[in-house]
């Protein structure tokens, strides 16, 4: 017997009470309903008690009694449920009915009759349970929030029901960001954030043929927008529909992969296109093609054989497989293919920057070689020259590139630019090259044939002239090429296949993939594995993009991680982060937060630095002792911490001061060893530690999901996020089939295991191809020359 509704009513008298009562009845038969369970969910009010409950009698009334005030003595409203529970089953057998409907209006505030109307109801579990399990390819994280709605299979809008019945399920957002989507009917969160209803349940209208219509948000990983994904889900390929107090299991799981196949076919069709794009501009990417076809549209079809239609009903292994074999197996590869597509062109046009000088002295030394009379070395120079960077454009596709209109080149001093208030400077890609063209062909004329003419250096007796001796060289080497032409010819045969092998049979190569480095040694007793955005050799995140999303920590668990140890801090800055306000009036601007949990203090060995309180009390912060006499406060008092935008405060929550923190605390580092202190900017754009009166420490997970006015989780600031994640393992394989798991999600991942710590992340490595091949010919070619 499936138990799906929890409650737990307490007896309690109010002096001052407002009277809720009615009748519920059946809406078809119009038949009283015994034994319906009314809840009373305090809507804006402050109350020990969660919830208050109250029950039908055999003829369908009910009367509940509820305080009209709350502690604060402020006037109290709520929101009222009816379900029904089938006594012999423990199924729920009527849809849930809530009252008001639009609880952005308010609530109930006032004594008044109240009757329901409830549609006979049949119970759909879906699976999975848990909101880490749902899953798309483009997303890190679970989704912010889903829904499940039923609609009507021929018209596939929501069926016609009585008002206030229930038609939205899953975990909906606040009722602010719905009223914005335009999403509207009564939903079950209320009940459901109170444990008093599953969240993976929807009850749908009984002989109704229905389908449902799952939505989800998720954060797109590439646009770092938030996509809105939306499916139709039957069962086992038909639409639902189920007697009054039936129950069935729908796996929406074949859906989700669904869609995260078909988005990985649309990246693969773009993909294709910029790889036609690269052949045209001279890149050869016939083994992008290859790794495209073998890494990205096999393993996208396999994947689609394993779902339906093809696949009716696949088995849990299979749709494991589907996610994790196949679907992100392919776009970890896409990703690649895509990185490394754009790093070749990076190149390509970088080096296109470097050629015209290297040319224009390589055609002085085509002429110098040819000739010895100047005038004839300077014709020559500039009749090669030309005729090199023209065939250039046509072969080299970084020409092109850079000489594209829609190219621009972008001029930032190497960063320091923003130091000294410099703003960067955008030109013209094809501008910037003819520049460099024109100027790299002129210095280098001017230094070799006018130069020698304005500046003579000191004749040394005994010192033979720099260019003497390049004039020497040249005439030996051409006489030599005049008088052992056989030889010559068989010399420069030899270099030639030696390039032409080199060519054809080795490659040299950065190739991206998943990099380990060590294992060393460490400090480190426990074990485990410690994430972060921010790359290895950064000493703090440096954007908000760094930190950890909602529901990305959920969305680890899919991969086997279940405690996580967390650290929250601010992105560094030069203006203030949060505000602290004392109640005299006194205040203090923040340029630091740290967030910690009670058991990552502890395995820092941090614990004695911190009052024992900060992790047992809600609302709670510590902060050094100099800076509690700048505020005036002591433990016990009440301090308001305000969220800051533009100076400005926004938002203010009210916390406790449960004691002082050791400023030693800023010298204490992380298990990869980077420091825990929170960080600022400097005037001069540098990277420094906070001092002791610049921070304070919360609990982490407090802070993170400070609510907004409007109910949204928001966290302190915008500024300030989950910068590094530590997951307790203790198997050494599991330990290492998750770093490269995270790796391919682009975390930088330091496991840690027996004293030892390994570094693995996505990266680039230098890779030889043929250098066996290449061996034998360099070999002959090395006797024949020399």
């Amino acid at each position: 017997m499936l138990s799906l509704i929890a409650f737990s009513a307490t007896a309690q008298s109010y002096e001052e009470s407002l009277r809720i009562y009615g009748k519920v009845v059946d809406y078809y038969t119009s038949e009283p309903i015994f034994n319906a369970t009314i809840i009373a969910i305090p809507w804006r009010g402050s109350f020990e008690q969660r919830y208050f409950i109250a029950y039908t009698d055999s003829e369908g009334f009910y009367e509940i009694a509820l305080p009209m005030y709350d502690l604060y003595g402020l006037r109290c409203e709520y929101l009222i449920y009816v379900l029904h529970t089938n006594s012999s089953t423990g199924l729920i057998d009527y849809v849930p009915a809530l009252y008001p409907e639009d609880v952005s209006k308010g609530g109930i505030k006032s004594s008044m009759e109240l009757s329901f109307n409830l549609v006979p109801g049949a119970l759909i579990e879906i699976y999975p349970k848990r909101k880490a399990d749902m899953w798309y390819i483009l997303s890190k994280s679970a989704p912010s929030w889903y829904i499940i709605t039923p609609v009507d299979s021929s018209t596939f809008e929501t069926p016609t029901l009585p008002n206030g019945t229930v038609v939205i399920y899953g975990e909906p957002p606040v009722h602010s960001v719905k009223k914005r989507l335009g999403i509207v009917g009564a939903d079950i969160q209320y009940l459901s954030s109170r444990d008093l209803f599953a969240k993976n349940v929807v009850i749908v209208p009984a002989d109704t043929s229905i389908y449902l219509v799952a939505k989800m948000q998720f954060l797109n990983e590439r646009t770092k927008r938030k996509d809105i994904l939306s499916m139709l889900i039957g069962f086992q390929g038909k639409p639902i529909k189920l007697r009054k107090g039936e129950r069935i299991l729908v796996d929406i799981r074949s859906e989700m992969y669904k869609v995260s196949a078909d988005t990985l076919e649309t990246l693969t069709r773009d993909l294709e296109e910029k790889l036609a794009l690269a052949e045209q501009e001279g890149f050869y990417v016939g083994a992008e093609r290859e790794d495209l076809q073998r890494g990205v549209v096999q393993n996208v079809e396999a994947a689609k054989n394993l779902l339906p239609p093809l696949n009716p009903s696949p088995s849990a292994r299979e749709l494991d497989a589907v996610r994790f074999q196949y679907l992100e197996e392919a776009y970890y590869s896409l990703r690649l293919l895509e990185n490394r597509l754009g790093v070749m062109r990076a190149l390509a046009q970088s080096h296109a920057t470097f050629y015209p000088p290297f040319f224009a002295v390589f055609s002085i030394a085509i002429g110098s070689f040819l000739f010895e009379d100047t005038r004839k070395k300077l014709i020559t120079t500039l009749v090669v020259y030309p005729l090199i960077i023209v065939s250039l454009y046509y072969i080299y596709p970084g020409f092109r590139i850079i000489m594209n209109p829609q190219c621009k080149i972008v001029f930032d001093l190497f960063g320091f630019g923003k130091v000294f208030g410099f703003k960067a400077v955008t030109v013209r890609g094809n501008l910037f090259f003819i520049a460099v063209i024109i100027a790299s062909i002129a210095l280098t004329v001017a230094l070799y044939f006018v130069f020698p003419r304005i500046y003579r250096p000191p004749e040394i007796e005994g010192r033979a002239s720099l260019k003497s001796i390049i004039t020497v060289i040249f005439s030996i080497g051409k006489r030599n090429v005049k008088r052992r032409k056989l030889r010559s010819s068989f010399c420069i045969l030899s270099l030639a296949m030696l390039v032409m092998v080199l060519t054809a049979f080795t490659s040299f190569s950065r190739v991206q993939g998943i990099v380990v480095e060590g294992p060393s040694s460490t400090n480190v007793d426990v074990n485990g594995c410690l994430l972060e955005k921010a790359p290895l050799n950064a000493t703090k995140v440096s954007s908000v993009q760094q930190f950890f999303a909602s529901g990305e920590l959920e969305a680890l668990k899919a991969y086997g991680a279940e405690n996580f140890m967390i650290r929250v801090e601010n992105v560094p800055s030069n203006s203030s982060v949060v505000r602290l306000r004392a109640l005299s009036g006194r205040n203090v601007d923040l340029l630091g937060v740290v967030g910690l949990t009670a058991e990552g203090a502890e395995v820092l060995g941090i614990a004695n630095y911190l009052p024992k309180e900060l992790f047992k009390e809600n609302m709670s912060i510590a902060i050094t002792e100099s800076l509690a006499r700048r505020l005036g406060v002591k433990p016990g008092d009440k301090i308001q911490v305000s969220r800051l935008m533009g100076g400005v405060e926004t938002q203010t929550w009210n916390f406790t001061l449960v004691g002082y923190v050791n400023p030693a605390i800023l010298g204490v580092n992380d298990f990869n060893g980077k420091p825990i202190a929170p960080y600022k900017l400097t005037s001069e754009g540098e990277l420094q530690p906070v001092n002791a009166t610049e921070f304070a420490v919360f609990n982490a997970w407090t802070i993170i999901a400070l609510p907004s006015s409007e109910g949204e989780t928001t966290g302190l600031s915008e500024k300030i996020g989950i910068s590094a994640v530590f997951i307790p393992m203790s198997d050494e394989n599991t330990l290492k089939n998750f770093a490269n798991k995270m790796a391919l999600r682009e975390y930088y991942a330091w496991v840690f295991f027996n004293g030892e710590v390994t570094k693995v992340y996505t990266g680039e490595k230098w890779e030889i191809k043929g250098f066996k091949e290449l061996l034998v010919p360099a070999t002959l070619v090395f006797l024949n020359v020399f």
